[in-house]
C-alpha cells in the first residue's frame, strides 16, 4: 500500500489525469464483453437450427424473427467483426495513452531531479560525481515510467477481467 502511496504522491496533480484512462478502460471491456456476447449468439445461430425459436421467449428480439438463418449469421458476423475491431481502436487508444502519460511523466520527474541535482550547494556539486548523478536520474526516471506504465496495463487488465 506504502509503494502505491508514493506513486500518487510522484504522480501529484497528475493523478487525476488516471480517471479518464479507467473510462477509457471501461469502454474497452463493454467492447469486448459486446463481442464475446456475440461469438455466443453466432455459434447458437450455426449450429442450432432451433435459434429462432427460441427468440420468442424474448419479446425485445422479436425483430430477429424477420430475417431467414442466413441473414442472421451474416449480420452477426458483421456486428462480431465491428465490435473486435472497435475493441482493436480502443487497444490503440489505451496504449497510446498509457504509454504518452508514462513518457510525459519520466520526463516531468526527469526535469525536477536535474533541477534539484543543479541546484544543490556548490560544496556537495564538487564532492558529488555529477556524471553519476545525471546517469542516476535517467535509470530512476526510466524505472519510474516503466512501473508506471506497468500498473496502468494491469489496471487495465483487471477492468477488462472484473468486466467479463
Amino acid at each position: 500500500m506504502n509503494y502505491f502511496k508514493n506513486i500518487k504522491y510522484l504522480l501529484g496533480s497528475s493523478f487525476n489525469k488516471i480517471y479518464p484512462l479507467t473510462v477509457l478502460f471501461l469502454l474497452a471491456s463493454l467492447v469486448d464483453l459486446l463481442g464475446l456476447s456475440l461469438i455466443g449468439a453466432y455459434v447458437a445461430t450455426i449450429f442450432d437450427p432451433s435459434f429462432s425459436e427460441k427468440i420468442n421467449n424474448y419479446p425485445s428480439f422479436h425483430f430477429l424473427l424477420n430475417y431467414d438463418e442466413a441473414e442472421l449469421i451474416l449480420g452477426i458476423g458483421i456486428a462480431l467483426a465491428i465490435a473486435f475491431t472497435l475493441k482493436f481502436i480502443f487497444l490503440l487508444f489505451s496504449n497510446y495513452f498509457i504509454i504518452s502519460f508514462s513518457t510525459i511523466e519520466q520526463a516531468r520527474i526527469q526535469k525536477l531531479l536535474v533541477y534539484g541535482a543543479l541546484n544543490q550547494k556548490y560544496e556537495n556539486f564538487l564532492s558529488s560525481k555529477s556524471g553519476d548523478n545525471l546517469a542516476s536520474i535517467s535509470n530512476f526516471s526510466g524505472t519510474y515510467r516503466e512501473v508506471l506504465q506497468a500498473i496502468l496495463q494491469t489496471l487495465s487488465n483487471i477492468i477488462v477481467i472484473v468486466a467479463i
